[in-house]
């Protein structure tokens, strides 16, 4: 007899119960009913076992709980249940997102480090989402020994996901009803790939997979024709990665939604049922270890993807993101990786060199100290030969997009899911960054909305984040240890556009740190403005300054030793030319002017046509009744159109372009 609690967390109570409890957790806008097939199947694996399958908040498609807010709950509903009946084993399911939501009440429970460990006593930087930063490790979260996940959207749903036209349509319609809502977004938005709450589960498991708490065992079901989530959407390599304690099971005839619909039905026909019992077969086997069934459909690591991130290598130290900005391809981030990868090769080299010298030294009366040093050159060879570059792109991104929030987002999104990968596959390693004007904001913007991510060394060329971003913060709690920022002389697009937007903060999160610099208060050694006794230097040039050739050579020192510029360099001028500060301190006010500029060319042409409109209708000036196209040959009609269509193809070329 399987003794069930509902979501309220009452239960019937029964005799010759175990002490097992079995959490079951539907999908996105299924509802509890859903569910049902499931709670059979643990009926007959678990005898006796306690089912808690409560209704979730996401049943209704317009929830809008933070995701985080509903594992805190679960967590505290789970703990209330272990607190007045107390379990032996506890086993987890979750369907579809609900497996995302079972995954991360796990994590959470468990007794993982959950603040960054901090160089200023007052200062605590939590790796978690507020609504779990105060949560305390809970004692049945060592009683987890199971957890299956039913088409687990591990890495996040996407819209690249929709099987028709159809769908794709009404999910990018979803989307943006989302986007334009007010304050909180729908829940589902949390569970977008490469979204905060997505990316902060993963890097938490990356977290717990490295721990010494005992490890439970993951079964991943996927559906073999699953047409809403790709097998890389669904599959975290970091799982793939992590050795025994992971199985992922392939499940026959089987769809996202049909994946979870188990067990016969008198209503269905033969072949369903039977597809039904084949599906409750392998999840019966799922929950009891039953090897032959088992065996027969794992899919092995190699089989799951032709492009897989790399194996697991613990022997990388250094890792550096190179993410290029707006308007541009990003051909230049490979050949400064190229350089980056050069520099560290000679560094190597010496080190290799002063080690052999110092090793043929070591017979000398300082033999000991002579050894010592030889070793720790070995050790900084051996780090310098281990560096990996990541030169991504996420493609052309014009203007119009870059001032929309919810674009860049996006773009944030795709970077720290490039993120995780290379955290799955380098879990030693520490991770840099050089961003160029779009590339800076992704990786301030990652610093603010992803607790668990840190950089290391981070160097921006032409930034378009806001003056006053809280670096102390971020350097004071362990995530980031030195930053340099290269401003150009006449950097006008930083000056003009992000800059420009500094009075309109509440909406566009951008700023011109590229032109004015960072306000923050930190040491010289730590953020590299090239201040000095009152003195700013400046990169010669515009908006790509920062990047060219000739500081390729500087931007690698400082990448891979942490050390910065000399001011003294030819490329570096003392101070900005007035028209760059006169630029830079009217900027919002240019922007103004130059929109209602715009507005008012715009509005002035459709003026004119609808006069020349209505004076058709009303037969024209001289009472003869003339038609639309004589009017206009008459009053310069068409030339008012032409010129409408010209400033529209403008538009849209500044618009998708520019």
């Amino acid at each position: 007899m399987v003794e069930e609690v509902d979501g309220a967390g009452e239960r019937a109570e029964g005799p010759g119960q175990r002490q097992r409890l079995v959490v079951i957790y539907h999908g996105y806008s299924s509802g509890r009913a859903s569910i049902d097939g499931i709670c059979e199947v643990v009926e007959k694996a678990y005898p006796g076992a306690i089912i808690h399958a409560p209704s979730m908040p996401y049943a209704n498609v317009f929830c809008r709980v933070g995701a985080a807010q509903i594992v805190a709950d679960q967590i505290a509903e789970i703990s209330a249940l272990y607190d007045t009946h107390g379990f032996d084993d506890i086993v987890i399911i979750g369907h579809s997102m609900g497996a995302v939501i079972g995954r991360r009440v796990f994590i959470e429970a468990s007794d993982l480090e959950r603040d960054w460990p901090s160089h200023a006593s007052d200062t605590v930087l939590s790796r978690v989402e507020p609504p779990l930063a105060d949560l305390k490790p809970c004692v049945w979260a060592k009683k987890v020994s199971r957890l299956v996940l039913v088409a687990g959207m591990s890495r996040g749903w996407s819209i690249d996901g929709a099987k028709s036209g159809v769908q794709e349509l009404l999910w990018r319609l979803g989307a943006t009803y989302g986007h334009l809502m007010p304050g909180r977004k729908p829940t589902i938005f949390d569970i977008r790939k490469g979204a905060p709450f997505i990316v902060q589960t993963r890097l938490r498991w990356l977290q717990f997979l490295e721990s010494a708490l005992p490890k439970p065992k993951v079964m991943q079901l996927l559906g073999t024709v699953d047409d809403m989530v790709s097998p890389d959407d669904s599959v975290d390599y970091a799982d793939a990665n992590s050795g025994d304690h992971f199985r992922l099971i392939e499940v026959p005839a089987s769809g996202h939604a049909s994946i979870a619909v188990v067990g016969e039905d008198a209503k269905a026909s033969a072949g369903e049922n039977e597809i039904r019992r084949k599906r409750a077969e392998i999840l019966h086997a799922v929950l009891t270890d039953h090897t032959e069934v088992l065996d027969n459909r794992r899919i092995e690591r190699g089989y799951l993807n032709d492009e897989l991130p790399p194996p697991r290598d613990e022997r990388v130290k250094d890792l550096l993101f190179i993410i290029h900005g707006i308007r541009d391809r990003g051909y230049w981030t490979k050949k400064i990786a190229a350089r980056v990868k050069r520099q560290v090769a000679a560094e190597a080299q010496k080190s290799l060199q002063k080690m052999e010298a110092l090793s043929r030294a070591a017979a000398g009366p300082s033999a000991e100290t002579d050894v010592a040093a030889a070793r720790e050159a070995c050790e900084v060879a051996s780090e310098g030969r281990s560096v990996v570059t990541r030169t991504p792109s996420y493609g052309y991104f014009p203007i119009l997009p870059f001032v929309l929030p919810w674009y860049r987002r996006q773009k944030v999104e795709w970077l720290m899911d490039q993120y995780v990968e290379a955290r799955t596959s380098y879990p030693t390693a520490d991770f840099h960054y050089m961003g160029h004007s779009n590339g800076t904001y992704l990786c301030a913007r990652a610093l603010q909305d992803y607790p668990a991510s840190s950089f290391r060394r981070i160097m921006f060329a032409g930034s378009v984040v806001r003056t006053d971003y809280d670096w102390k913060r971020l350097v004071d709690g362990g995530r980031v240890e030195k930053i340099l920022n290269l401003r150009a002389t006449f950097d006008w697009v930083v000056a003009l556009f992000p800059n420009g937007l500094r009075w309109f903060r509440n909406f566009f999160d951008l700023g011109g740190a590229g032109h004015t610099g960072f306000i923050t208060q930190l040491d010289d050694d730590v953020l590299y403005q090239l201040d000095e006794r009152g003195v700013s230097k400046f990169v010669r040039g515009a908006h790509s300054a920062g990047k060219r050739e000739s500081l390729w050579d500087e931007i690698c020192d400082f990448i891979v030793i942490g050390k910065g510029p000399a001011a003294n360099d030819q490329d570096f001028v003392e101070g900005q030319p007035w028209y760059s500060r006169l630029l830079g301190w009217g900027a919002p006010v240019f922007l103004l002017l130059i929109a209602a500029v715009v507005f008012s060319i715009g509005g002035f042409l459709l003026y004119t046509l609808g006069v020349d409109f209505v004076t058709w209708l009303s037969g024209g000036s001289g009472g003869a009744k003339l038609s639309l196209w004589q009017l206009w040959l008459a009053q310069g009609g068409l030339i008012h159109m032409l010129c409408l269509l010209i400033f529209l193809g403008i538009l849209r070329f500044m618009s998708l372009r520019f």
